[in-house]
């Protein structure tokens, strides 16, 4: 099989296991973004991640740190996917025209690409994500 297939298999499998553990930031990321466009009396105001995590977890328990997981899963998966095998993919792509050889710039191209790879793939789940 094609070596771009079994590393998009095994992000696949990774990403449904290791998703959760991130999870819990990006619940306090998202809240603490949102929070800035709510009614001053309404603000939550946390003061940083740690005081977001301990805030929801005594007001609301340790279950809302897992609210919206169902959209991590896939958008770690789309993007782990858009930095890694598509870094692979473009750094042989450069190599075989011969522009560049192995080095910084080469380097700095295929992040470039995969970077801009895994936004293009995640932007639509992200669109899609849940509050």
């Amino acid at each position: 099989m094609d070596l771009l297939y079994w590393i998009i298999t095994a992000l696949i499998k990774l990403f449904d296991v290791v998703a959760p553990a991130g999870n819990p930031a990006d619940v306090v990321n998202v809240r603490m973004q949102n929070d800035m466009r709510l009614p001053v009396a309404q603000r939550v105001g946390y003061r940083h991640v740690f005081h977001g995590l301990a805030t929801i977890v005594r007001v609301e328990g340790v279950l809302a740190l897992y609210r919206g997981l169902q959209a991590n899963i896939p958008r770690s998966i789309l993007i782990n996917i858009g930095q890694v095998a598509c870094y692979d993919q473009a750094k042989q792509g450069v190599l075989s025209t011969g522009i560049l050889k192995e080095g910084v710039a080469l380097h700095f191209l295929s992040s470039f690409i995969a970077g801009t790879m895994a936004t293009t793939l995640t932007q639509p789940v992200d669109v899609m994500k849940p509050d």
